[in-house]
């Protein structure tokens, strides 16, 4: 079938106000489309590191637990313009494209092409979908391929050729990686057509449902399979179901009438309402025939998970923007029979409204009647671009360069109230690009003191957004309380940094007076650091505590410590410092990088030391009876570093050293140990996988296993070893004690230079309650997606067992 030159020029008009409003447009992202176009450019960037493995390493949780598809649609066009927030108009270009096409095919399986062009206009100039154009929300493109899938079902029921199941397949396959409430939309229309063609014939209904489901499990059931629990407990039990914000319930009839008013103003224009009345008084006037033909049948299923999102708790209008096709139809089929000037009239006044949608050029005034928004020139979404440039780079580089924020350092910072220009998740995308590793937290969707005081305890600068026209929206309930915390309660300062906003106010920075006082002393100069009562913790002879002092007083815990490095850091080491109760329950954290990694700890040559303070805030009742547990983690695998030496005591298998508050720490040594030297050995495993050297040191109540692999640099499975201490060799001997242990070779970075990686692993075991009786160590590596599936020993220089696929190291 031919398209008809009026829907070239209607698609190209849309994108023409798409690319125009984005080049008009001065401004910011705001907050979910920062949040997506912040994880696409990540992706991008793993890309361009590590290539097309890590791409799909990024891409499994590029969005965390919410499907990620669109952070892959920039791609091509950052591999052309390179990483611009422009992209996302040229990514909704295609949509609309795509959209429109796609409508068009639909309508036209039901309607001459009057009406499928009308469906098409009404469709794109719509002030929802008109509007989510030139936003990049997941919405525009689950509308594109919801209208795909259904266009796809249409040409199947009309020619019954099997390709056609297998490209609704694959539609319905990329929608669920797009969002998983893509079945709301097509599932019942799929369903119904598909009864409505087969009847009772089952076996034939079950070989078309096989068809749609290869490509669709093909494309969509990896990412789901790795994340099904996670998605079904945040986007329904969390998304839908419970609200995003607290909301005061209203009866279910009162949230219907709501939430039509609602698309009333935001979803429709005047001009498709006017559209309906003059279609409603034709209809009433020449015969009332049923105007909707042989697309009722797919309509109405279309629309049918309506009250889902009507008597839902999350009252954006935006997550229904697939059934606007479905309504833009019908609003055609019911205004075809206007005659050529009331038409042209219409369209006429169609173009004005998604003109003035746009870019608010006659400023028409909001006109309200009731709770419906009859005229004005912007809507929730259709709203003019923002000409005011905001300055959030150079909010980025002057935090950096206070910083001295290095690439590859992370810097921990807090925000206020937010706006719709300035915000977390802007500038987190605007770190991003700048490439640095900004962490922000915001305290704006909160109203508890304590949780605003945890929140902000945990930062190490805290940006404040003083006066101006843009003020926070009335669900950000956090403002007051951060305030006042920052102007009068114990942890910050406030500090020069001189930005002002285009809105007339003022940017204010404040320093977390624990995080302020880092400093750093190279070996060759003599500086004095700050004093603190001396201890010694010794994490893998490499980092040493020579100097802690652990406080609380009315909730408020401060951890000051002292650093030294005895050797080069095998890794960019990370602190870890959990607030334990008295059964070990965590009730707190003060987790940080080392002096916020000015310099990493990784650049640290021997000699160097460095001091650093901490603060957390915690409600005084919870402080009672609590513990530090402090040691080295990396961040990357999550792998601890084992202690060798402490005046502290020790727990979690010798990788944390305990100190209670306000207690003078030991001076005397509680432990002392280091590993064995090496023994090597040649033990080849499934998958290339080596171990080239082990030692096994025990002292007293203590037992340390070191393990020297040599793993090929395409191994990126999540590995495991297996250690058990046995008495004898034989199969069904039992375990008296393990040392497992995962090897993080899905997380650890490889060599640049392309040859197998050299991992030391080392696991620290209690045996006090272990007899002369154990001989053995068997030991081996399974995958922890198949646990019931150990490697295979493919030879060993040590004793071995094949069929246990297991080898036995002499305890």
């Amino acid at each position: 079938m031919r398209a008809p030159a009026r829907l070239y020029l209607i698609v190209a008009a849309a994108v023409v106000l798409i690319l125009a409003w984005g080049a008009a447009e001065k401004g910011p992202t705001r907050w979910d489309d920062s949040w997506y176009l912040a994880g696409a450019v990540r992706l991008f960037d793993r890309f361009a590191e590590e290539g097309l493995g890590g791409y799909w390493r990024g891409f499994e949780h590029a969005l965390g637990d919410k499907a990620p598809l669109i952070t892959v649609l920039p791609f091509p066009f950052f591999c052309l313009l390179g990483r611009s927030t422009y992209v996302i108009y040229l990514v909704n270009s295609v949509a609309c494209v795509v959209l429109g096409w796609a409508l068009y095919r639909l309508a036209r399986k039901f309607f001459e092409e009057k009406t499928a062009l009308l469906a098409v206009f009404f469709a794109l100039t719509s002030p929802m979908l008109l509007g989510l154009s030139r936003i990049f929300l997941v919405e525009y493109w689950l509308t594109t391929l919801t209208v795909c899938a259904v266009w796809a079902l249409a040409e199947w029921e009309d020619t019954r050729r099997w390709r056609w199941l297998l490209a609704l397949g694959a539609f319905c396959g990329l929608g669920l990686l797009t969002k998983i409430t893509f079945p709301l939309f097509t599932g019942p229309v799929v369903a119904v057509v598909l009864v409505r063609v087969y009847g009772k014939r089952v076996l034939a209904l079950l070989g078309a449902v096989l068809l749609i489901a290869l490509p669709a499990v093909a494309l969509a059931g990896p990412w789901y399979w790795h994340n099904w629990a996670l998605v079904m407990q945040r986007s329904f039990k969390e998304s839908y179901f419970a609200p995003t914000h607290d909301v005061q319930r209203a009866s279910p009839v009162a949230m219907a009438v709501n939430y039509l008013f609602m698309m009333a103003s935001d979803g429709l224009s005047l001009v498709h309402l006017a559209a309906v009345v003059i279609g409603l008084a034709l209809w009433l006037a020449r015969g009332r025939e049923n105007f909707l033909k042989g697309v009722w049948w797919y309509l109405v299923p279309w629309a049918v998970s309506l009250p889902v999102f009507v008597l839902s708790e999350n009252r954006d209008l935006r997550l229904i923007a697939p059934l606007m096709p479905a309504v833009a139809m019908a609003v055609a089929a019911l205004f075809a029979r206007a005659g050529k000037w009331v038409t042209a009239a219409v369209l006429a006044a169609g173009c004005v409204v998604a003109v003035e949608g746009s870019f608010a050029l006659l400023r028409v005034p909001t006109v309200w009647l009731g709770r419906w928004q009859a005229l004005g020139s912007t809507t929730s979404y259709a709203f003019p671009p923002n000409p005011q440039y905001w300055p959030l780079a150079e909010v980025i580089e002057r935090l950096a360069h206070r910083d001295r924020l290095e690439r590859g350092s992370k810097l921990i910072v807090g925000m206020g109230a937010d706006t719709w220009s300035f915000n977390s998740n802007n500038l987190d995308l605007e770190a991003v690009l700048l490439k640095y590793t900004i962490e922000f937290h915001t305290t704006a969707y909160t109203s508890n003191p304590e949780l605003v005081q945890q929140i902000m305890s945990r930062t190490q600068y805290f940006l404040w957004k003083e006066g101006g026209t843009q003020q926070p929206m009335t669900r950000f309930e956090g403002g007051p309380l951060t305030r006042d915390y920052l102007l009068n309660g114990p942890l910050f300062r406030e500090v020069e940094f001189g930005v002002a906003t285009p809105d007339g106010g003022k940017l204010r920075l404040f320093e977390n007076a624990g995080a302020g006082g880092d400093a750093f002393l190279a070996a060759r100069h003599t500086e004095a650091l700050p004093e603190l009562p001396a201890v010694e913790v010794n994490f893998g002879n490499q980092l040493q505590v020579k100097g802690l002092r652990f406080t609380e007083q009315d909730g408020v815990f401060t951890l000051a410590l002292r650093w030294r490095c005895l050797s080069p850091a095998a890794g960019p080491y990370r602190a870890f410092a959990h607030v334990v109760d008295a059964d070990g329950k965590l009730v707190g954290a003060l987790d940080h990088e080392i002096l916020r990694g000015a310099p990493r700890v990784d650049a640290w040559q021997p000699g160097d030391e460095g001091y650093e303070a901490r603060y957390l805030v915690l409600p005084a009742a919870n402080a009672r009876g609590t513990a530090l547990r402090l040691g080295l983690f990396h961040p990357e695998t999550g792998l601890r570093v084992p202690v060798w030496a402490s005046t502290l005591p020790l727990k979690d298998d010798y990788t944390a050293a305990v100190v209670a508050p306000n207690q003078a720490p030991g001076t005397e040594n509680t432990f002392r140990m280091a590993p064995a030297p090496t023994l090597a050995c040649n033990v080849e495993f499934e998958k290339g996988i080596r171990l080239t050297g082990y030692s096994l040191h025990r002292s007293g109540e203590t037992a340390w296993l070191r393990l020297h692999w040599l793993v090929p640099p395409k191994i990126r499975a999540r590995l495991y070893f297996f250690g058990h201490a046995v008495t004898s060799q034989e199969r069904e001997t039992p375990i008296l004690l393990g040392f497992d242990q995962d090897l993080g070779l899905d997380r650890i970075p490889r060599p640049r230079s392309g040859g197998p990686l050299a991992l030391v692993q080392d696991v620290v075991r209690d045996v006090s309650g272990l007899g002369p009786e154990v001989k053995f160590i068997r030991a081996g590596v399974f995958d922890m997606d198949k646990p019931l599936d150990r490697l295979a020993v493919r030879s060993s220089s040590v004793p071995m067992s094949r069929e246990q696929k297991a080898i036995f190291l002499a305890y």
